[in-house]
């Protein structure tokens, strides 16, 4: 196979995405590449380039940015260190970059949005979403955002998230839960959250001194997961899928481990 082979199925199945704005693109290296080994990474970061290389493969296929931004065309990035380093490695490598992030975060039953509400426990659960289903609000029953809170934290130890920060009260009775895809966690996505009829919500990126501030004035309990874990499930699916997909080539999962730790005072 050669790179251009998984966009072309990619652009064949995401029969939702806007393919004329989309990001989903080669951003490094030759698209007529043949295949020899394939990783599969939440984010192209520099250190899992670098593993992608260690392990012979040429196409890596990214669900995050590779240049810092979301868009490559952002005035801010370009100029710095980092980013040199990693034009850098690209190109002394040819190792192949390929964005796969509108189509996957959407994908039925693989994607991001689904592979998320199963790994939390939710899948078959009656829900509502928004119109254009980023975002959705599944009946949990009758529970208490303590033990909420404490569910979802076991469910995510496993992924490396050494725990859950809880925004509300504990005894604070929760029966419908707000989950999105991406960067839930702003004003708009609270918001929508509430609209839908949720109690609470699992964030992905909050900023503490506005959203979370807001959330709280407006009455919605806020549960914080670390972005890459919310999405680990789905970036595994997305490895297994293109293993499927083409079986003759290597497909190697790079995990992107929880960014943070916690350390208690002593």
């Amino acid at each position: 196979m050669r790179a251009i082979d998984l966009a072309a199925h990619m652009r064949q199945v995401g029969t939702w995405v806007d393919w004329g704005q989309t990001v989903d693109t080669f951003k490094a290296g030759d698209p007529q590449t043949e295949v020899r080994g394939i990783a599969v990474s939440w984010m192209s970061s520099l250190a899992a380039l670098r593993e992608a290389i260690r392990r012979e493969c040429n196409l890596f296929v990214t669900h995050e940015p590779t240049f810092y931004a979301h868009r490559e065309d952002d005035p801010d990035v370009g100029g710095d260190a980092n980013y040199q380093e990693k034009r850098k490695l690209l190109e002394e490598s040819g190792l192949v970059v390929y964005r796969c992030h509108d189509v996957w975060d959407r994908m039925p039953q693989f994607g991001i949005r689904d592979s998320w509400v199963r790994g939390l426990g939710y899948e078959g659960r009656p829900f509502v979403e928004d119109e254009h289903h980023w975002f959705r609000v599944v009946d949990i029953g009758e529970t208490t955002l303590g033990t909420l809170a404490g569910e979802v934290a076991s469910k995510l130890a496993p992924l490396g998230q050494p725990g859950v920060q809880m925004i509300g009260h504990a005894g604070q009775p929760v029966r419908r839960l707000g989950l999105g895809i991406g960067a839930t966690g702003g004003i708009q996505a609270f918001r929508l959250f509430r609209a839908l009829g949720a109690d609470a919500c699992i964030a992905t990126e909050v900023t503490y001194w506005r959203e979370i501030r807001w959330a709280l004035d407006l009455g919605m309990s806020v549960l914080v997961c670390e972005h890459a874990v919310s999405e680990l499930w789905g970036i595994e699916e997305l490895a297994h899928y293109i293993a499927r997909l083409f079986p003759s080539i290597p497909v190697v999962h790079i995990p992107t481990p929880c960014a943070y730790q916690i350390v208690a005072a002593s």
